[in-house]
């Protein structure tokens, strides 16, 4: 019996240790948050998995006593370890910069909470500054961790074997990528610079020639119109090696003519009004209806949402180049004396009706090297034009999936398909609003009727059992 029982002991230990050590290499993890906060994103997922090259980081924080040091030093360590146990590619290592003074010299850090990421002779340090966003945080809420996104973008970094620019051109009105007020791009601009990009200003007024390291131009939202020089530049560029991305507002002219003939896109005078699928402040703000493109398909969840857009029109007319268009009962109202509203002609007789233009619009185009065939994408695209800008503007900028628009339409026309995924995902933080009824019921419930239900439960209790 004893023999049996010591078999048996030894057995149930053998399995669990059995059962630790497969849990270890494969974990299970199941997150049952409404927001899935602790789960990665896809765009983490998707690097980790395809993670080629070994990738060392090294975590320097001080082991103190100070609450706030101590939950960042343990929530860096969890996540590091997420990343560690999805790829065999990485490898990390919490140091204490105290007790590992030699290490400490050897990356010659200082600060406290330096997070280097390195492979080969290239590095990335991460800062505990730059771990939590305070700016976007509800009141009287923690800070967003958003050191998931800065981990996998170091990891983009160091891995990258180029460095891609994006070059933004001015000189005719466009956006500015150094404002900070809700116009401007400087939000855009610094998701670009985060996401591993280079980001060079230029003017081909002042500069006849595109540099060799310019994989995109990137125009927001034009005012004038280019000269013709200007024009044919960027015509012969784009059939040469280039790509473009062009954001053109309402009530503007086409900014290249040629250019847009070349790639057989239209901009329509006139501004969308979508009554089926639009933000709540109107119809002049639509939520386009995305499709199963490669820049789209991980959207469908985030409705992207535009304002003051101009619909545009291709030659080609194929449903596979659109990526954003209106739902069936949209239109739109030409822009001109129609829009003026009802004072009178000239002539003495009232303005034409608005002009509801055929439906669906659409809102995007592009244009592709070679014709798709069974449904797929080409895979070397050209040019990708919008008829908005504000949706990438500071304002709007980091509504539901603006973003990941945004960055996506960069990520597909320079070839970062890695990187065409939804970014991380900021907590959301629920809030109780109590009306003064409802405290008081609470409050009486809490305090008086459960504790008598209480009481009557044991005091029947001891009734039935005295008298028994």
């Amino acid at each position: 019996m004893k023999i049996r029982s010591f078999f048996l002991t030894v057995s149930v230990i053998c399995l669990v240790l059995a059962l630790y050590i497969f849990l270890d290499r494969y974990p299970i993890r199941w997150d049952l948050t409404a927001n899935k906060d602790f789960s990665f994103s896809k765009q983490t997922i998707d690097t980790l998995k395809n993670l080629k090259q070994e990738v060392k980081i090294t975590a320097f924080f001080r082991r103190g006593e100070d609450l706030d040091d101590v939950f960042i030093r343990r929530k860096v360590d969890d996540v590091l370890h997420e990343y560690a146990v999805r790829s065999s590619k990485i490898t990390y290592k919490m140091t204490d910069l105290d007790t590992d003074v030699t290490r400490a010299t050897q990356y010659k850090i200082s600060t406290d909470g330096t997070i280097v990421f390195e492979f080969e002779k290239n590095k990335k340090e991460i800062y505990k500054s730059q771990l939590f966003d305070y700016s976007h945080a509800a009141e009287e809420s923690p800070p967003n961790f958003i050191g998931e996104g800065l981990f996998t973008n170091a990891l983009l970094k160091v891995t990258a074997t180029s460095q891609k620019t994006i070059c933004v051109l001015s000189g005719h009105g466009e956006r500015n990528f150094e404002d900070p007020e809700t116009a401007g791009f400087s939000l855009a601009k610094e998701y670009l610079v985060k996401n591993n990009y280079d980001v060079l200003s230029l003017s081909l007024i002042t500069s006849s020639v595109i540099p060799q390291e310019c994989l995109i131009l990137l125009v927001a939202g034009p005012k004038d119109q280019f000269l013709k020089s200007e024009d044919k530049l960027i015509h012969e560029w784009i059939q040469k090696r280039g790509r473009l991305l062009l954001l053109s507002d309402p009530q503007t002219p086409p900014p290249f003519l040629e250019t847009l003939k070349s790639l057989k896109v239209h901009l329509d005078n006139n501004m969308v009004l979508d009554p089926e699928r639009h933000f709540v402040l109107g119809p002049q703000y639509p939520a386009p209806i995305l499709s199963n493109h490669p820049i789209t398909k991980d959207l469908k969840e985030e409705n992207p949402i535009l304002f003051s857009a101009r619909s545009l029109t291709q030659e080609t007319e194929s449903e596979e180049a659109h990526f954003l268009k209106t739902s069936p009962k949209a239109g739109s109202l030409t822009l001109g004396v129609a829009i003026m509203g009802p004072r009178k002609s000239p002539s003495g007789k009232a303005p034409a009706k608005p002009r509801l233009s055929r439906t669906p619009l659409y809102v995007e185009g592009g244009a592709e090297a070679g014709n798709t065939a069974n449904g797929e994408f080409s895979e070397v695209p050209l040019a990708i034009i919008v008829g908005d800008s504000d949706f990438a503007s500071n304002s709007l900028i980091q509504a539901p999936g603006n973003l990941d628009l945004f960055l996506n339409m960069v990520s597909w026309l320079v070839g970062d398909k890695d990187q065409i995924t939804i970014r991380p995902k900021t907590p959301d933080f629920r809030n109780i609003t109590l009306t003064a009824k409802k405290a008081r019921f609470i409050a009486w419930w809490t305090q008086l009727v459960y504790p008598l239900l209480i009481l009557l439960g044991v005091g029947s209790i001891w009734f039935r059992r005295r008298h028994l």
